[in-house]
């Protein structure tokens, strides 16, 4: 056929793909192809006896698979395959409690080394790891990764990793230094994107905290709430353990319901603030 022909059945529309790139994703669409073809696969594998543990052996080998293929340029694609399949399995309450969620860290390692400015992961982030897995140091540790590949510049809303990463600092980890210098990162943000109400606010915010050290009242809210919603034994263990540090004390009533009291709590709300509030 003619050059010319050929011309005529494309509807003269010229190729726009350069041919040095069809090799790589020809590949890359191989590799996922293998990938769909094996997914395929976990639905059978839950109905026959709804086999959970088989389900998560074989979603963890598929997100290390993601994690380490080649990316060949593809890491948006990568990432966003990777959500796709967190947000079915963090959405399906049955799988979720029968795996104790112990597939969010997978996930969002495959998510973060692709593609750590994909912002809209980071809310889903901090309450699979820091809450679901009671692990907010490693959540901190992938919302770092993100901080450190934002500035105002490629994302003026970049600020929100921040407060995210903030909230657990303060609620869970008890890390006030830590609280402060993140609260100072976000007023510098919010200066760079003009944002000045939001940045005298948080700078006014750290100022509290380093009038107002003590992190015992958050981080008994905190840690309450991550023994409440605790899926997963060893989480719960956790939060237990982080409560009565605290000097929580546990209590059961005559229908076996456990609660976790801590005595001071009234004191300490009456020497925060005139009304009680956080900053």
């Amino acid at each position: 056929m003619s050059d010319a022909a050929s011309a005529n059945l494309a509807g003269d529309r010229p190729s726009r793909v350069p041919t040095w790139l069809i090799p790589g994703a020809i590949g890359l669409l191989a590799a996922l192809g293998t990938i769909a073809m094996q997914l395929k696969q976990v639905p059978k594998v839950i109905d026959r006896e709804t086999n959970f543990q088989q389900f998560a052996q074989l979603e963890e080998v598929h997100l290390q698979l993601l994690a380490q293929m080649p990316s060949l340029g593809f890491d948006n694609l990568i990432a966003d395959w990777a959500f796709l399949r967190f947000l079915g399995y963090f959405g399906d309450a049955e799988a979720g409690a029968r795996t104790a969620y112990g597939l969010n860290d997978d996930y969002f390692e495959a998510i973060v080394k692709r593609d750590p400015r994909f912002m809209e992961i980071y809310p889903f982030l901090s309450a699979a790891i820091s809450i679901e897995q009671g692990n907010p140091e490693l959540a901190g540790e992938y919302m770092e990764r993100g901080i450190a590949s934002l500035t105002p510049e490629i994302n003026p809303r970049g600020f929100l990793i921040l407060r995210y990463r903030s909230l657990d600092q303060l609620l869970l980890e008890g890390d006030i230094p830590g609280t402060i210098a993140t609260y100072e990162r976000m007023a510098d943000w919010l200066d760079a994107i003009s944002e000045l109400d939001g940045a005298r606010s948080f700078r006014e915010d750290a100022e509290y905290l380093r009038q107002n050290p003590d992190s015992l009242l958050p981080r008994f809210w905190g840690w309450r709430y991550v023994w409440a919603q605790a899926i997963d034994e060893r989480v719960r263990q956790r939060a237990e353990s982080e409560l009565l540090e605290l000097g929580a004390l546990k209590q059961e009533d005559g229908n076996g319901n456990v609660q976790f009291v801590l005595p001071q709590e009234g004191e300490l709300l009456q020497q925060r603030s005139p009304d009680g509030s956080l900053p």
